[in-house]
């Protein structure tokens, strides 16, 4: 009896153990990749060797290159890891209306919808025409209410 306990006792701390490590794991990967993303550099770096997929991400957002970050808007889209206020930040920067408009598009990606809407709002007031068409268009395909309520909003 003694014997089965401690092995049962032994089995769960190696599960806790294991669960543990995943859940810590899972988060300072998270939390590197969003740094690195938006363009901070941290020590975890160091620690977790994050895949070529992030860092040519960031290679495409800060090129001189206009088509190369168009692609890296759109790699950054993918990563699922959207922070707002760094579109925003670079929406203010760009100039190409195509380039604003697919930071439009990975805002809309996010899964914080209060947030976006939020976005849209402050990137409505100075965006161009075509940008808050593009706007309009992804707020009407949220939900019609929310379209209505915004455009009372931004008039």
């Amino acid at each position: 009896m003694l014997k089965e306990l401690k092995v049962s006792t032994f089995v769960f701390i190696i599960a806790a153990l294991f669960a543990s490590g995943l859940a810590i794991g899972g988060f300072l990967g998270r939390t590197s990749l969003k740094k690195v993303a938006s363009g901070e550099i941290t020590a975890a770096l160091v620690l977790f060797n994050p895949s070529s997929v992030y860092i040519d991400t960031v290679k495409l957002l800060n090129s001189r290159d206009p088509f190369k970050r168009l692609s890296g808007y759109y790699a950054y889209a993918d990563t699922r890891l959207i922070d707002l206020d760094y579109l925003y930040k670079r929406f203010t920067e760009e100039e190409s209306p195509v380039i604003k408009n697919t930071i439009i598009w990975a805002a809309s990606r996010s899964e914080k919808t209060d947030d976006v809407i939020i976005f849209f709002k402050k990137v409505y007031k100075i965006g161009s025409k075509r940008n808050q068409e593009f706007i309009l268009n992804y707020i009407e395909t949220i939900d019609a209410e929310l379209y209505n309520d915004f455009i009372e909003k931004v008039k």
